[in-house]
This record gives C-alpha cells, sequence and structure tokens, in this order.
C-alpha cells in the first residue's frame, strides 16, 4: 500500500466540507452543525447516519461505521484506499504527498495499532445546562473542603451535590471536552454495608475512552508539553491547588489502550503515573509501558513508608506529594 503523508493527509480531510460534499446526492435533515441522512450501506427506514459540519466527520449508528471523507469515500462509497485517495486528490484541487515511511510514521501506526479494551459506546453531547439538576452549594462537599480541598478547585471542577442521591457530582467529558455524562461519588460512610456503589454514572458512559481533567487542565498540559496522571479526580484537584496544574484522572487503577492514545496524541515530553498504595510496581509498570516509546516515562514510589497502604501519593499532604514527586523513577 502506498504511503502519504498523513499530516498533510489528515489536514485534508479535517477541512474538507462534508457536510456540502454529502448533501449533493443525499438528503440530509437538521440543520447546523448537526444533520441526518439514511445510510448507503444498508436499508435505513430511520436515518441512522450522523454528520457534523464542525469536525467534518461522520457516524452511523446502526451499522457503527465512522470517520472522515476519506473513510466515507472508502466505506460508503465502496472505493479502495489508493482510489478513495485519489478521488479526495480530484475534489480538493491538491496532490497528496507520496512519503518513504520513516521511523516516526512506523511510530504512528503503532499507536494507530492500539486497541481499546471495550466496545466504543455511541453517546448523545450533552449541552452544558445538564449538570443544572444537581446543585452547588457554599461550602460543600464539605468533606473535601474538609481533606484541604480548597473552594477554588471545587469550583474549577465544577463540583455539585445531588441532595437526593446524597452523592458528590461532576461532569464527564470526552476526549474532545465534551459533556457526556456525570458521575456521582456516594457521601455515605457506611456504602458498603448499606450495599451502594460507591460510584455511580447517571448516564451509560462504556467504554472509559477519556481522561478526567483533561477538560480543565489541557492548556496547561500543552503548554508544559507535561501530564502527571493519577487514578482519581480528588486526586487531580489536590496536586492542582498545589501548582501541579497538569494533571488528569484514568478513574481506575490502569491505563487503558484508548486512554494510552489521549496520552500519545498530546505530544508530552514527560508523563509522571501516580498511583495509589494498593497498585503493585509491576502493575503500574504495565500501564506505563504503554507510552514510555513517545514520552520521558516516570513513576511516583514511596521508596520510604510515607503512605497508608490505600493512600494516593498525595493524600497526606503537599510536602510527602513534593517528596514523592522529586524521588519518581524514570522509566527506560
Amino acid at each position: 500500500m502506498n504511503e502519504y503523508d498523513y499530516e498533510q493527509l489528515g489536514e485534508l480531510c479535517n477541512n474538507f466540507d462534508l457536510v456540502g460534499y454529502v448533501s449533493q446526492f443525499c438528503e440530509l435533515k437538521g440543520r447546523g452543525p448537526e444533520y441526518s441522512t439514511s445510510c448507503l450501506r444498508h436499508k435505513d427506514i430511520n436515518p441512522s447516519l450522523f454528520l457534523n459540519s464542525e469536525n467534518n466527520r461522520w457516524y452511523c449508528h446502526s451499522c457503527h461505521t465512522k470517520g472522515t471523507i476519506l473513510q466515507w469515500l472508502m466505506y460508503q462509497e465502496g472505493l479502495s484506499y489508493k482510489e478513495a485517495i485519489n478521488k479526495l486528490q480530484d475534489l480538493t484541487g491538491k496532490e497528496i504527498r507520496e512519503v518513504v515511511p520513516t521511523t516516526s510514521m512506523k511510530i504512528f501506526k503503532e499507536m494507530q495499532s492500539l486497541n481499546h479494551e471495550e466496545e466504543p459506546v455511541v453517546r448523545e453531547i450533552l449541552s452544558e445546562s445538564y449538570l443544572d439538576q444537581f446543585e452547588i452549594i457554599e461550602g460543600e462537599p464539605h468533606e473535601w473542603i474538609e481533606e484541604g480541598i480548597s473552594p477554588e478547585m471545587i469550583k474549577k471542577y465544577d463540583i455539585r451535590i445531588d441532595p437526593k442521591g446524597n452523592r458528590i457530582v461532576y461532569g464527564v467529558y470526552d476526549a474532545n471536552g465534551n459533556l457526556i455524562g456525570a458521575k456521582g461519588r456516594t457521601r455515605f460512610a457506611s456504602y458498603q454495608l448499606l450495599g451502594i456503589k460507591k460510584y455511580k454514572n447517571y448516564l451509560k458512559v462504556g467504554t472509559t475512552d477519556y481522561l478526567q481533567g483533561m477538560k480543565q487542565n489541557l492548556p496547561n498540559i500543552k503548554a508544559k508539553k507535561s501530564m502527571i496522571v493519577v487514578e482519581g479526580l480528588k486526586s487531580v484537584m489536590k496536586i492542582d491547588q498545589w501548582g501541579y496544574d497538569t494533571g488528569v484522572a484514568m478513574e481506575t487503577s490502569y491505563l487503558n489502550d484508548a486512554q494510552a492514545k489521549i496520552i500519545i496524541a498530546s505530544g508530552c515530553n514527560e508523563v509522571t503515573f501516580a498511583f495509589d498504595q494498593d497498585v503493585t510496581y509491576a502493575n503500574a509498570l504495565k500501564s506505563a509501558n504503554k507510552v514510555k516509546k513517545w514520552t520521558n516515562c516516570y513513576i511516583i514510589l514511596d521508596k520510604n513508608g510515607l503512605l497508608k497502604p490505600k493512600d494516593s501519593p498525595c493524600d497526606e499532604g503537599r510536602e510527602v506529594w513534593e517528596q514523592l514527586y522529586r524521588e519518581r523513577i524514570r522509566i527506560i
């Protein structure tokens, strides 16, 4: 298969007026930025294919095909990769450069080959007003504030309260910063005895193909080309108020392939993993190994017994955190 300059190809696809092109031979319903039409791949009584005029992408909810103009030409019009490239050149009037495969392109292909560990879920992009069903209460959540999280951090991460469900609530955002749901942490101390889940997703989210805190901290991550990866959003907030404002949370104790892709795509020069104490070094290393080819990778390790058995590295205060961060281990 011919190799093409994927940066040029990506730019062409991202800026191609997909809605304008498809409207020439498909009847579109709706108005910007989202339109619907019938999928060309199967019988479609109710339009199941959606196009977005802002990001020039399409997605079929029935057959789960998606992509840019390039994928449209291949999947919807049945062209081969080479034929699709040729047609894209005709449509744009631009010649797409062929290149000799380089080390960087091989790395890009390796990154593309990472598989999601769960099937992707079709999600609705929500308005920010969705979160208005939950309350913003001054001085709450008091338990987080008593742990030392400042009101400024509560505001920055838009922490809310669900009085009816007695949960601390925050928004869930996808890798593009779109609101896709809300997550609630129970406030019942004896939740296990009561048979209550510690965390609850108010809407089905499916695979964790996002990093919590990315929406708030992406400008800092881009500016500093650095990222600190922790397990939970509360840890992101704690270190943020100490000046470590490039934190993101996996919402679990391991890094999955979808999250690894996000980290690689961020272009960071260094990534530090700060797992909770109950994660073994061997398991922490498995997560770090997923991204170490593309960035300088570090793991925080409590070599001096500064933390309790289930602590996160920031649970014993700023001084302990900063010592652990200074003594982090480089992964070669």
